[in-house]
């Protein structure tokens, strides 16, 4: 039944029309208003509700009645009369089964609500259906109740959205503003809050850096004049990441001060100062993150909020001035700690944006950005301990005593019981004196130096790092630091002439690295020279060759962590290899071994996933799940990979990566209420992670308000690689598997018998994966089922989109995106598969009968294409000695296909001409034709062209060769000939001709008459030169090709 109506008697409800697809604050804005309304509608305030529960089955809904007067536009989109709160007590009540206040897949309702329409005044109803439009239904009645509203009326377009549309608006138009924070008088109480505090002291702390004196004032001001916050201000030692300090306020927990601007203020008159706006990753990191915000900028660049970015920026070159580094957050527990290093991409990709109107300020800008990176580099990621003298590699190594303080309670729990055993102690006592030195354990001590890498690192926790984080020099670190001396050498030349002095004295770490140099005391000053391109172009040259020497796996094709105590590579293979074609500190050999060789390591149905299941080990009780291992994505791995790809040319690949995770993160939006977690397994396609802290950003009630910072981003930006074409398809949840052509949809058995080596060969068995195990039975479960409905159905009824518009209500959108291509494919070949089962006409297919025709090769002394006419069937022909009389005609299976032509030979040439020699473009007339082409969805035919086209990169009688029989000869290259030679064969009325093709991706090919221009294949070998060379009377003249003629490819199923 519908959620009632309660509305004063004798009045209609209106709503004045609005933008559809628009924020929450304008479409919910406003005041409600009420209009004398028609006698029948104000029988709802009587008791009168003529609206019955919906039947299903063979039963109908009750005869409505007839209200002529009703308006019923054919063209005005549907909109609905809804009571809040009522409506949101019946759809928690009737679909949210499990009680999370969410409508996913995984409840059991009806996922069916009647809603009553504007346009008769609440009487008439409408139903809503499915989980993505009734989770978007509670979704938007929570953002109506939160703006006051108790009846609105709502758009349909409002529910049925398209999903990519309404993400990527949420985001940029309410996530982002729910995820920013201020720290200023204003922003206290929100960002002081800390779900990481374990001390049960919940009052809000800022500590405040030493050299500071008027913040300082003005947090006492605030103090003050806010009682009720019970703040408490502290100010910082001058040297505030000193460990044995850091472990002191680990009781004392409280968010660190960053910049602030001094603005006027109304209430005095004069001055006062404002916390820089930034964005937090959410859920329980509710501070300012250094790896974190990078990502984070990207999406907010795309989303055109510079400004935001940039103050992420101002609030970094803070941090590295009062705390000495980029903090991994901006918490007390974090002062010895830092994270990833991209200060220097992201201030050159806000300076990129900067408005232009003030190229100064923008200047001086971009020199505060670099030269808190240069102090950065030399402070932090060069100087010891991090940087290893004897090998040049930077290590994540910070300083730091005791626990870890912002972890979970019992995260350390096997780690530390068997030493509290060890000293008769529970874990809670051993964990108190071992904090406090008490109790001193050597062994704990390295495990702890260990940890805190790996929190450094952003990788916390992955096995990659277990127990050595500290003396690895990792792959990525290597890779960003290479990227800061680009960066920094790159705009040292082009913005600041080729000369930067820097301001803050500094100690500059020796170059070249050297034990010797690093054991010197001597340290040249940061004031005593200016800084020039060459100096860190060198830096960049030599960081490329330790790379290479110490990282890099020729025999493997990938980047590799290299350990600087054992001295050797470690092999676990991890997907931030891909970081070094960001950087750009990948050769182009490199590059095509890392995407050739192992991207297909770390490519899943959902994306990149963090590093390999061998690698990762087994999984068992005692040695649990990693968040940071397979099978779990990231999105900075995925950002990383797009962004590095795409620098070296490979954008298909690229495209192809942003898909899958698109698609992960729009069936998890569609099927799970607008859920946008920290991260995803992307094998199974699921934000229900069970591993360490679970997953972020997916507790919320109703309707989702801050996603997760990163994932945010990554969905901004991965729209920005997708076609328009791709992103329909990710809107529509159209598996990646499906729209790439992953998955091969099964064709009906075939009745001819391949029981010679069926059972052995590769291709074969591959082949029958393709097939239906018995007649109309599919290998797909999900499928048989389907099959069998289908039979029994009216032709005229059997389409995909009659079947699910009865199932979808019951079918989560990843199933109905994988059966409907399935269906599709069977409804469209109908035909086909009744003859398959004995019920249809079993008419045999047409076939086309090939001669070879013409033998194409390219000249040894012009590199001219040659060709050679062979007639058909006349063994006088000089050229027929080099098949060895083999023209014998043969044919393969056909069918249909469309193809385009011009209307005449003539307007065709005349419009050719015009552009080859005036370069006009003529409108030209096409007519569609159809063709018979070789049928690849025949099993035979596509078994016997992918046999062919694995011949091509073989030699007659090789490990591998299959015979084809003695329907097709074999012609292989000679002296005479180049490789580039092809074997062409046609029909007795040349409209269509077979050639064997080989270029990146093995193929093979039709040609026939289409209106496509012809791009020029790699072409290989299929036939058998001369023995003897060829005399000038017998070689091959060049002659024209008819401008037409275009190849068909298609691709070939090869083990």
């Amino acid at each position: 039944m519908a959620p009632s109506l309660n509305h004063p008697s004798a009045v209609s409800f209106i709503d004045e029309l609005k933008p559809v697809n628009t924020e929450a604050a304008e479409y919910y804005g406003g005041k409600e208003q009420f209009s004398r309304g028609r006698t029948y509608s104000a029988s709802f305030a009587h008791g009168y509700n003529p609206k019955r529960a919906p039947a299903f089955g063979d039963e109908w809904h009750s005869r409505a009645r007839r209200m002529s007067h009703d308006e019923k536009s054919m063209t005005a989109p549907r909109r609905f009369l809804i009571d809040v709160e009522e409506t949101i007590r019946v759809v928690l009540e009737q679909e949210d089964t499990d009680g999370d206040f969410q409508i996913s897949v995984t409840d059991a309702g009806p996922k069916l609500m009647p809603l009553g329409t504007a346009t008769s005044n609440g009487f008439k109803t409408f139903d809503v259906r499915g989980t993505y439009m009734l989770s978007n239904l509670l979704q938007e009645l929570a953002l109506a109740r939160d703006h006051g509203r108790k009846r609105i009326v709502l758009d349909e377009a409002r529910l049925t959205e398209n999903p990519v549309d309404r993400l990527s608006r949420m985001i940029k138009n309410s996530f982002w503003h729910a995820l920013t924070r201020r720290i200023d008088g204003d922003g206290l109480e929100i960002i002081c809050a800390d779900p990481k505090n374990r001390t049960g002291r919940i009052n809000p702390r800022i500590y405040v850096p030493h050299g500071e004196p008027a913040m300082a004032e003005y947090y006492r001001k605030v103090a003050k004049e806010k009682p009720h916050l019970n703040l408490d201000v502290q100010v910082l030692p001058p040297h505030p990441d000193d460990p044995v300090f850091v472990k002191s306020l680990n009781n004392k927990p409280g968010i660190l001060a960053l910049e602030m601007n001094e603005v006027d203020d109304p209430r005095s008159g004069g001055k006062t100062l404002k916390g820089i706006p930034f964005i937090v990753p959410g859920a329980r990191f509710n501070e300012l993150y250094n790896w974190d915000s990078y990502f984070i900028s990207l999406g907010l660049l795309i989303d055109g909020q510079v400004n935001m970015a940039k103050g992420m920026v101002d609030h970094f070159i803070f941090e590295i001035e009062h705390y000495g580094k980029i903090l991994n957050g901006s918490r007390s527990y974090y002062l010895c700690r830092t994270q990833p290093p991209f200060l220097t991409d992201m201030a050159l990709q806000i300076y990129n944006q900067l408005d232009r109107s003030d190229i100064e300020a923008n200047r001086a800008w971009l020199k505060r950005a670099i030269q808190a990176a240069i102090k950065e580099y030399n402070t932090i990621w060069v100087a010891e301990p991090r940087m290893d003298p004897k090998t040049g590699l930077s290590r994540y190594r910070p300083d730091g005593l005791g626990i870890p303080p912002e972890t979970e309670a019992t995260h350390f729990t096997h780690i530390l019981e068997p030493f509290a055993t060890k000293h008769g102690l529970s874990v809670l006592e051993f964990s108190e004196r071992y904090n406090d030195g008490t109790l001193r354990e050597p062994e704990l001590d390295e495990y702890f130096l260990h940890d805190r890498a790996v929190r450094e690192s952003g990788h916390d926790t992955t096995y990659r790092f277990e127990k050595r984080c500290a003396n690895l020099g990792t792959i990525d670190l290597q890779t960003l630091l290479y990227k800061y001396e680009v960066d920094i050498g790159t705009a040292i030349r082009e913005v600041f002439d080729d000369e930067l002095e820097l301001e803050e004295d500094f100690d500059l770490a020796p170059f070249p690295v050297t034990p010797e140099s690093y054991a010197s005391t001597y340290r040249e000053r940061s004031k005593s020279r200016t800084q020039t391109s060459a100096e860190w172009f060198d830096r960049a040259d030599w960081r490329r060759e330790i790379i290479d020497k110490y990282c890099w796996n020729e025999s493997k094709g990938l980047y590799f962590d290299y350990d600087t105590v054992q001295e050797k590579q470690s092999l676990y293979e991890s997907v931030t290899a891909f970081w070094a074609l960001w950087a750009g500190c990948a050769s182009e050999e490199q590059a095509w071994k890392l995407l050739s060789h192992s991207l297909k390591k770390f490519e899943v149905l959902g994306g990149l996933v963090s590093g390999t299941e061998e690698s990762r080990g087994k999984i068992s009780l005692d040695r649990p799940n990693r968040q940071w291992d397979y099978p779990y994505a990231w999105p900075p791995h995925q950002i990383m990979a797009w962004v590095g790809l795409e620098r070296y040319g490979y954008l298909e690949e690229a495209q192809r990566l942003a898909y899958r995770f698109l698609y992960m993160m729009t069936t998890a939006f569609v099927d799970f209420n607008g859920v946008v977690p920290e991260k995803f397994d992307a094998v199974k396609l699921s934000h229900l992670v069970d591993a360490e802290y679970g997953n972020q950003g997916i507790d919320f009630k109703m309707v989702p308000r801050e996603g997760f910072g990163w994932m945010n981003a990554a969905y901004q930006v991965g729209l920005s690689y997708l076609s328009t074409g791709m992103r329909r398809a990710v809107a529509a949840c159209t598996s990646p598997e499906v729209f790439f052509g992953n998955i091969a949809i099964p064709p009906p058995i075939s009745s001819q018998n391949y029981a010679s080596n069926a059972g052995t060969d590769p291709l074969n068995l591959a082949m029958d994966a393709l097939n239906l195990s018995e007649p109309g039975v599919f290998r797909y479960p999900a499928v048989c089922v389907t099959a069998v409905v289908v039979l029994r159905l009216p032709r005229s009824l059997i389409s995909a989109p009659t079947i699910f518009r009865w199932a979808s209500p019951m079918l989560p959108s990843t199933l109905i995106t994988l059966l409907t291509p399935l269906l599709n494919y069977g409804f469209y070949n109908l035909s086909t598969l009744l003859d398959t089962v004995g019920l249809g006409s079993a008419r045999p297919p047409p076939t086309l009968r090939f001669e070879l025709r013409q033998l194409h090769a390219v000249s040894p002394t012009n590199a001219r294409v040659v060709f050679s006419d062979i007639s058909p069937r006349n063994p006088t022909d000089s050229s027929q000695s080099l098949l060895h009389d083999q023209n014998i005609p043969y044919s393969v299976r056909t069918r249909r296909l469309k193809s385009t032509r011009p209307r005449s030979r003539e307007a065709f040439l005349d419009a050719r001409r015009r552009s080859v020699r005036f370069g006009e473009s003529v409108a030209l007339g096409w007519e569609e034709d159809e063709v018979a082409g070789p049928d690849v969805e025949k099993r035979d035919t596509l078994l016997e062209l992918a046999k062919m086209t694995n011949n091509a990169y073989l030699e007659p009688g090789e490990a591998g060769w299959y015979d084809l029989g003695g329907e097709w000869n074999v012609v292989s290259p000679s002296p005479i000939l180049s490789p580039q030679s092809i074997h062409i064969s046609s029909t007795s009325s040349n409209s269509v001709s077979l050639t064997p093709l080989a270029g990146n991706r093995t193929q093979m090919g039709f040609a026939g008459t289409s209106s496509r221009p012809q791009t020029t294949p790699r072409l290989c070998s299929l036939s058998r030169a001369p023995q003897q060379p060829l005399s000038a009377a017998e070689a091959p003249q060049p002659r024209k090709t008819s401008s037409t003629t275009t190849f068909y490819s298609v691709a070939a199923v090869l083990v």
